[in-house]
């Protein structure tokens, strides 16, 4: 997606919430790439990423010109450990791992030449110790004490290249983490040449953040499969379109996500003028202007008990003390005021996947249930002309279908050597767990894996 008066228009049009018109010129202009599966776009972001790391033979230029993004946890360290893999196979570390023991069992290998960020704050200058070691510094380790297993890290910051020792303790305290890849909400306030962003995740916030961090060019990677509804679109629909109908559907539901982020706390300054949110309106609701209220009021506690009757007890008890809860509940009324059971949906809707690591989980299951809405139209209410489907299904088409056509490969060669990335069982990545970025509900992903401290 080459930078030039178009594009900035795009990313002012995403930040005033005319979705639809940014991501028609971003993919008019090349900046999204989409793919049928998610081990495909993740592959394709690692080796567009790879091939302009390539282009620039000083290390720190390579960490500071190319960054590799994504918005959840669990891609980023899949990014992070095919990276690592590429940058072993092109002799870019030398000599063997030394695997480091951190909390909770989890280990962390790290050899001489790897970008690592660092994690945990250390004021050193105060006591003339060397420079300080702030979170979020991105380096190089350039040597390991075989003894002691004390890393030197080397960064580049606006005054200077600096170099510092860590200890193991450090290291096993979570102070650091490999550098390759990292999430959006770690990107906010750099800029590089060029960034490549896995877009599983993806919401208003998000795409934004991501699309800004670019002087030259920013390419979002969409994998089709992982983004759209496994009840509207099984993996082999998705394979047996063309695409051309692949880009459609993935640009449609990334631009459906963001119309319908539900949380307006902004995540940089540069968004703090963007419109409000959109309220859903229904039949018992109705529009603005009509005698209606546009916020339905909450659920009475006969409701709650009915409509979680069918979730486990554990579920139920995280539910019992979670803020979210009437938000959820309302949108469970909207549910049964389709003439739908109300219980039984919300059961096949905490089954989707596994809500353990959610921070709340009642956010997860209203945007759940909003996309269930989404997809299931008012009984009896005239549905002509409303945008209410994603591309393929049986409802109306909505106008994002008609944007000009993505490209469908990256354009950079391949570098030698690019690990596979694994490919999940299918319709696991279809609601993602979140990433660390704050707040906490994303409409695209709201779940969450917590980050490593």
């Amino acid at each position: 997606c080459w930078t030039g008066a178009p594009v900035r228009r795009a990313a002012a049009w995403w930040r005033a919430g005319d979705y639809r018109d940014a991501m028609a010129t971003w993919r008019a202009t090349g900046g999204v790439v989409t793919t049928e599966t998610r081990a495909q776009a993740l592959r394709a972001a690692l080796t567009g990423w790879a091939a302009d790391r390539a282009g620039y033979p000083d290390c720190h230029d390579r960490i500071d010109n190319a960054l590799l993004l994504a918005v959840r946890n669990c891609d980023v360290a899949e990014l992070n450990t095919a990276a690592r893999a590429l940058a072993r196979a092109t002799g870019d570390l030398t000599g063997p791992d030394r695997v480091y023991r951190l909390a909770a069992g989890a280990t962390l290998p790290l050899a001489i030449g790897d970008v690592v960020m660092t994690r945990v704050n250390d004021y050193r200058a105060r006591r003339d110790a060397g420079p300080d070691v702030l979170n979020g510094r991105r380096g190089y380790i350039d040597h390991i004490d075989p003894r002691t297993g004390e890393i030197t890290v080397t960064w580049r910051s606006p005054d200077g290249i600096h170099r510092a020792t860590v200890t193991a303790d450090y290291v096993a305290a979570g102070g650091l983490e490999h550098g390759y890849a990292i999430t959006v909400y770690k990107a906010q306030g750099h800029t590089a040449e060029t960034t490549h962003t896995y877009g599983g995740g993806l919401d208003a916030h998000t795409t934004y953040v991501a699309q800004t961090r670019a002087r030259h060019a920013a390419t979002l990677y969409l994998p089709a499969a992982a983004l759209a509804d496994p009840t509207q679109h099984t993996p082999a629909d998705i394979a047996a379109m063309t695409p051309n109908e692949r880009a459609d559907l993935a640009a449609w539901t990334v631009t459906h996500a963001a119309e319908h982020t539900t949380d307006q706390h902004l995540v940089t300054e540069e968004l703090t003028h963007a419109r409000p949110i959109r309220t859903r309106h229904t039949a018992a609701t109705g529009p603005p202007g009509q005698g209606h209220p546009t916020t339905p009021a909450a659920p009475q506690v006969r409701h709650r008990r009915v409509y979680l009757a069918a979730l486990d007890a554990g579920l139920r008890t995280r539910l019992d003390t979670d803020p979210a809860l009437p938000t959820l509940l309302r949108t469970i009324d909207q549910i049964a005021g389709q003439g739908h059971d109300p219980a039984r949906i919300l059961a096949a809707l905490a089954a989707g996947q596994d809500l353990d690591t959610a921070k709340s989980p009642a956010r997860v299951l209203h945007w759940r249930a909003e996309r269930w809405l989404d997809h299931h139209p008012t009984h009896g209410v005239h549905t002509s002309g409303r945008h209410v489907g994603p591309p393929g299904t049986d409802q109306t088409r909505p106008a994002a279908i008609h944007l000009p056509k993505a490209r469908t490969q990256a354009t950079h060669p391949a570098p030698p050597h690019v690990p596979e990335v694994t490919e999940p069982a299918p319709g696991t990545d279809s609601h993602p767990h979140r990433s660390d970025l704050e707040p906490e509900h994303h409409a695209t992903a709201p779940e969450d894996t917590a980050e490593a401290t």
